[in-house]
């Protein structure tokens, strides 16, 4: 005698088959399109030894952060070295600087309470490149040290640039 299962037992793997076939033979020439717009385009490499192809795409950009610097021109990037809430925060901040001058004294530091956290802040940079580069340099020392928008220091980064200036 031959076993009968339920309706939606037999047929719900043909059924699933069906409608998964189905969605993709709806978006797969969505995809397609896809697929052969970006083998269209040009490639942009990063690689320095291979330079950067010139889209208008670039161009759109920098113009974009063009204006943002011209909107905003004291906004940076410095590199968040020590940050801590409690009863005790302070007198450990004033320790990170004095910790932080003594292994590199040619960096600013900048101590800020920000509700509840004490932070040391090191740098003004004008980019985020220019300011993951110094991290790099600094992360031996400070491995929990990141990157964090912020506001430069107008007339130290003046001054920064009249001494570069001059030599």
């Amino acid at each position: 005698m031959e076993r009968k299962g339920s309706f939606l037992g037999r047929w719900i793997f043909p059924l699933c088959f069906l409608g998964i076939f189905s969605v993709f033979q709806v978006f797969q020439p969505l995809y397609a399109q896809r697929v052969q717009s970006i083998q269209h385009e040009p490639a942009v490499c990063l690689s320095a030894l291979q330079g950067i192809v010139h889209t208008d795409k670039v161009d759109t950009l920098l113009q974009h952060q063009a204006l943002y610097r011209s909107a905003n021109p004291d906004m940076g990037y410095k590199v968040l070295v020590f940050s801590q809430s409690g009863n005790y925060s302070k007198k450990a901040a004033l320790k990170a600087v004095e910790d932080f001058k003594l292994l590199y004294p040619e960096q600013k530091v900048y101590l800020s309470f920000e509700e509840p956290y004490f932070k040391v802040k090191v740098g003004n940079f004008t980019s985020r490149i220019k300011a993951s580069l110094y991290l790099k340099s600094i992360k031996d020392d400070y491995p929990y040290a990141f990157v964090v928008k912020d506001y430069l220091d107008v007339p130290e980064y003046l001054k920064e640039d009249e001494r570069k200036n001059e030599e």
